[in-house]
């Protein structure tokens, strides 16, 4: 019935108005016609089911207000409560190769904006360097590089991988607000 369109996530083509069920809350949308389709832009931005229908894309600078509130909010608690595993995971992380305890790397946010992203170190202190011998490897073919038991990648650093614990830093990107806790994935710089 509808096709997602490339440019915007929130723009649905559909063929037929009259098949659109307009007491589906999924279907609050505004019409734009464009030759053989009407366009549709979600008024939705969010998947909160209790907020659904009370904020939408009308009302965008309260939705956010109220997730850059949430979003302060729960990072900080979970800084305060999860700083004893944040210390023993650094000295882990230090005592395993003397290198440093986060990896900073530059991201492209909201709006296109740079920011330094921070994790927990997972790989060798020299794994930039070893990338070179290893780019014959790639698995995933483009930009993104990837290959399965990479070498450079510590032993402490599979486990935290394995549990995502190398991303709890993003907590601090969270709080300072260059990322959020609901949202896409920020792309490599």
């Amino acid at each position: 019935m509808s096709s997602s369109n490339d440019k915007n996530p929130n723009l649905r083509q559909v063929k037929n108005l009259d098949n659109l069920d307009k007491n589906n809350p999924a279907n609050n949308v505004e019409k734009e016609n464009d030759g053989d389709f009407d366009l549709l832009f979600d008024t939705h931005t969010i998947d909160m089911p209790n907020l659904r229908g009370i904020i939408n894309y009308k009302n965008k600078p309260v939705y956010d207000f109220f997730k850059r509130c949430f979003d302060i909010l729960a990072s900080f608690l979970g800084i305060i409560i999860l700083s004893p595993l944040f210390l023993i995971l650094a000295l882990i992380i230090k005592l395993n190769d003397h290198g440093k305890v986060f990896f900073i790397q530059t991201r492209i946010g909201k709006d296109g904006k740079k920011f330094r992203m921070v994790k927990f170190r997972t790989m060798v202190p020299d794994a930039e360097k070893l990338l070179k011998d290893l780019i014959k490897q790639n698995e995933t073919g483009g930009v993104i590089f990837k290959i399965k038991d990479d070498p450079r990648i510590t032993k402490v650093g599979k486990f935290m991988r394995r549990t995502s614990l190398d991303e709890l830093p993003q907590l601090f990107n969270v709080f300072v607000g260059s990322m959020s806790l609901e949202g896409p994935r920020p792309a490599i710089s």
